[in-house]
């Protein structure tokens, strides 16, 4: 044994980790080849784009410049056309991108639509038909290539490379719209004078600074004060003026050859610096695709010798096990038909293959006699086999269920380990099981029924539990109504009832697909003195059955050894189920139709337990509000109605909310003490948060799978609780948000007393955050105003005396900091007190926060309302700060009376 596990660490292992690192190395390193190629074929495709773009905006000038001269235009142009047509030809011949096939047609609309006239070239670069046209393409490319890299010297490369791209087709672009202009001498209309100010505001050099790119801040900066180069500026610059000069005469000194001359030259400084950048660019991009590529080869090369020496190692084990081979199990045969007193003996009987053939031969048929003798033992056992198989189902379901679900909750990473773990072993035990069960059938006259007292509603509920991460696994909503009369305690074989429910609603599950029902019903059908009879019911919404399916399952389930199923439903399980049942007393009972689903449900006699009350005791919630949030008044399921008849049960007064009540009524509603939210109806973004932001405790039903998607530090939920919904689980609900709703009703107390006479303004332009804000403010006791703007908060600040103002920001008409200043200076220059101003905005940056009191506001609360921190405000600024000025106020008085100047200064 320890020569394997020797041969085992020392060959197997390294290659199994060879085999997993060359997998790793090769696959990061083919991801970061295809996103480096990827990257180079984006450049190119875009220093392409930007020649094209050029060639064609200098078509432009020449029609422009040429329009007067139509005889010559031809031959003049001919050159800039065939260039852009070696362009267009380039861009026809990349396969990688189709769609910049589309630009041969713009090409030829383009031309076709400025033929020989400037007036309509011109009106194409005004009018933005041409940006509209081409420069949406290369747009499409600087984009792209800001995403393709994670280094930040070459994002910035990347992003000035889109900088400089759009400087150059700005210049373009003026040298096209003045050149037209220069060469007519004519008058520039007014929305072309827009036109040229807005390019020639993109045209210029852009400032460079040491956080530009830091290794070609030189470089760069060296291209843009180079005393040619700022010559030319100041001779565009002096052009411009003159062109400004006279644009409504057009009378022009300057030369449009002069114009196009320096034009060019900044364009080929321009051209320059995004080589410059661009062959850097590349340079790093063939770097890290020539270090992808040897990587891929080394991976691929480990690999492979990862894989010769594992089939290496196995030739070899095979080869030296089959040497062995036939002689071992012949041997191991021999010795395991022997008596323990025999084998020693027989083990020196069969040093040779001879002697263990003929031993064998010997004493066969002593083994088929023993064989023959022993089968009514053998059959006994496995009756007692496949019984325990069948009980140990229930509480393995259920260990696997909650397994899932303790997975889902925060734990250290050593819990996580152990619950793997146990989650790994409880899966393989799951399928040893299934797999005996399925070969082992149940002895009816083996079976039997142990009575004693057991908690119903406890076990019931239980059941329930452990098949929510498999109904949620599947995404069908389970749902379980227990009837909150039941008796406490019963007496009755809890184990057999375990097996029955757990099997029915697992048919249910396996037969009910996606977004369907599972639905668990327990209800009192009669109540004695010492008796009571129950009716269980699982209905599901199912495939269902129809009539001939039907019949067959009836006809099966005396039959024990079936082994097929009907509907996805284990006819052999559903004959051990009716058997059960039949033996407690009952008889199992099917109703179904054909694609409305199946109901299974059984009724049982239990007596009642004379050492227990003869009802669950349950709390009283009397005068307890509770909502439960639906999306539609279309949403009309089970589980809805047992939660309604839970919370009536205790005492609650139950009401349903829709979502277009809550969130889109502009009516103000009365909320209830607690919100009951079925995360499958919030479970998109910013759903939960509106949920939060009501106004009154919120309490969730929600999943393994959902619960796993959220932090529910972020959310301030009273209470949460998994599906199904159960009575305890209702009463947890309710339980927790009394014990809040005291709480917080001393709380108001004692803070409305504190504040009650204190007057607030609340400037804010959304309805509901108006309604909330005032809701929490009166909580506290304060009375309130509401203005929707900052300009009628002015006007109220004017005509009304407040303690405090909570100021929104972003207002209609006037916003929060413009406001703050005119009340600021209305106080000032008529020296009114100070009421504090209080900023509201939602996660401000420390920024913005500046400049908020720079602006004369007080303090910042944030959105929605802190209730704790909002006190806190109110308590310091209309309550603290006043009676120490007051105090300081009566100090410096006594201090003049003291001093004996106080009448000197009167």
């Amino acid at each position: 044994m320890f020569k394997k596990y020797l041969q085992f660490i020392i060959i197997v292992l390294p290659i199994v980790i060879l085999l997993t690192a060359s997998t790793y190395l090769g696959y990061d390193a083919w991801q970061k080849y295809k996103t480096s190629a990827n990257l180079k074929e984006q450049l190119n495709n875009a220093q392409l784009m930007q020649s094209f773009e050029h060639s064609v905006l200098n078509e432009i000038v020449c029609v422009a410049t040429m329009s007067q001269h139509k005889e010559l235009m031809a031959k003049v142009c001919s050159k800039t056309q065939k260039t852009t047509n070696d362009f267009m030809q380039q861009i026809m011949q990349q396969k990688n991108d189709k769609s910049l096939y589309t630009l041969e047609k713009v090409l030829y609309n383009i031309r076709t639509s400025v033929k020989d006239s400037g007036v309509a070239a011109v009106e194409k670069l005004v009018n933005g038909d041409l940006d509209k046209q081409m420069k949406k393409f290369i747009e499409r490319y600087t984009l792209r290539l800001k995403n393709y890299s994670d280094d930040i010297t070459e994002q910035e490369s990347l992003r000035l490379y889109g900088k400089l791209s759009d400087i150059s087709y700005a210049t373009e672009s003026e040298k096209a719209l003045v050149s037209y202009y220069l060469s007519l001498k004519k008058p520039i209309p007014a929305k072309n004078l827009i036109y040229w100010g807005e390019v020639s505001a993109s045209s210029e050099v852009p400032e460079m600074n040491k956080d530009h790119v830091f290794m070609f801040y030189g470089k760069l900066q060296k291209i843009w004060q180079d005393q040619k180069f700022q010559t030319i500026l100041r001779h565009i610059e002096d052009i411009r003026m003159d062109i400004m000069s006279h644009s409504s005469t057009g009378n022009y000194t300057s030369d449009v050859a002069q114009w196009v001359n320096f034009m060019n030259q900044k364009q080929k400084a321009l051209n320059g610096a995004e080589t410059l950048l661009l062959n850097n660019i590349l340079k790093g991009v063939d770097s890290r695709i020539q270090k992808a590529f040897w990587m891929l080869l080394f991976a691929i090369a480990a690999f492979l010798l990862a894989l010769i020496a594992l089939f290496t190692f196995i030739a070899y084990q095979k080869r030296a096990n089959n040497q062995k081979d036939l002689f071992s199990k012949l041997a191991a045969k021999v010795h395991s038909i022997s008596s323990d007193n025999e084998k020693a003996e027989v083990t020196e009987q069969i040093k040779s293959p001879k002697l263990a053939y003929d031993y064998i031969a010997s004493n066969y048929q002593e083994l088929y006699d023993k064989e023959k003798t022993s089968s009514e033992e053998n059959k006994a056992k496995s009756a007692f086999f496949a019984n325990m198989l069948y009980e140990i189902r229930a509480p393995l379901d259920s260990m696997l269920g909650y397994t899932k679900l303790l997975k889902e909750t925060s734990l250290n990473i050593e819990q996580s380990d152990f619950v793997s773990i146990i989650e790994h072993n409880s899966e393989n035990l799951d399928k040893i099981v299934s797999k005996a069960a399925n070969q082992s059938k149940i002895n009816l006259k083996k079976l039997e029924i142990k009575n004693s007292a057991f908690n119903l509603v406890k076990k019931i509920e239980s059941i329930a539990e452990t098949f929510a991460i498999k109904a949620d696994g599947k995404d069908i909503v389970l749902g379980a109504f227990i009837d909150p009369s039941l008796p406490e305690k019963l007496i009755g074989d809890e184990t057999r009832l375990s097996q029955v429910l757990t099997n029915l609603i697992s048919n249910a599950l396996q037969s009910t697909s996606a977004y369907g029902t599972v639905d668990l019903f327990v209800k009192t059908i009669h109540d004695d003195h010492d008796k009571v009879r129950i009716k269980f019911s699982v209905k599901d919404s199912g495939i269902g059955l129809d009539q001939d399916e039907l019949n067959s399952i009836l006809e099966a389930l005396g039959a024990s050894d079936t082994q097929t199923s009907i509907s996805d439903i284990e006819i052999q399980n559903l004959g051990i189920t009716n058997r059960i049942i039949e033996g407690m007393g009952g008889e199992l009972e099917i109703e179904s139709k054909k694609g409305k689903g199946t109901t299974f449900s059984f009724t049982l006699t239990l007596e009642k337990n004379d050492n227990a009350s003869n009802s669950t005791a349950h709390p009283d919630f009397t005068g307890l509000k509770v909502g439960l949030a639906l999306p539609s008044r279309d949403v009309k399921r089970q589980i809805d109605k047992n939660l309604e008849a839970y919370v009536n049960y205790l005492g609650g007064e139950f009401t349903i909310y829709y979502n277009d009540e809550l969130f889109e009524s502009n009516r103000e509603i009365e909320l209830p003490d607690v919100m009951i939210v079925y995360h499958h109806y919030a479970r998109l973004e910013g759903e939960l948060e509106a949920f939060t932001k009501l106004g009154c405790k919120i309490a969730l039903i929600t999943t393994g799978t959902l619960r796993s998607r959220i932090d529910t530090n972020q959310y301030n939920f009273s209470s949460m609780v998994y599906t199904p919904v159960t009575m305890s689980k209702t009463v947890r609900i309710l339980a927790k948000s009394k014990l809040d709703q005291v709480r917080l009703a001393k709380e108001a107390e004692e803070k409305c007393k504190k504040f009650e006479k204190i007057r607030a303004l609340v400037v804010e332009d959304n309805v509901i955050s108006q309604k909330l804000m005032k809701n929490d403010l009166q909580s506290f006791g304060v009375d309130v105003m509401i203005a929707p703007n900052g300009r009628k908060a002015f006007e109220m600040r004017r005509e009304n005396d407040f303690d405090i103002i909570f100021m929104d920001i972003d207002m209609p008409e006037m916003d929060g900091i413009e406001a703050t200043k005119k009340i600021l200076y209305y106080e000032g220059i008529n020296q009114f007190k100070h009421v504090p101003i209080i900023a509201l905005a939602a996660k401000a940056s420390e920024d913005e926060k500046e400049i908020y009191i720079k602006t004369g506001m007080d303090d910042i609360a944030g959105k929605p309302f802190d209730l704790d921190k909002v006190a806190d405000m109110i308590q310091k600024y209309c309550i603290d700060l006043p009676k120490e000025q007051e105090a300081s106020e009566e100090d410096d008085l006594i201090a003049k009376v003291l001093s004996g100047n106080f009448l000197k200064e009167e």
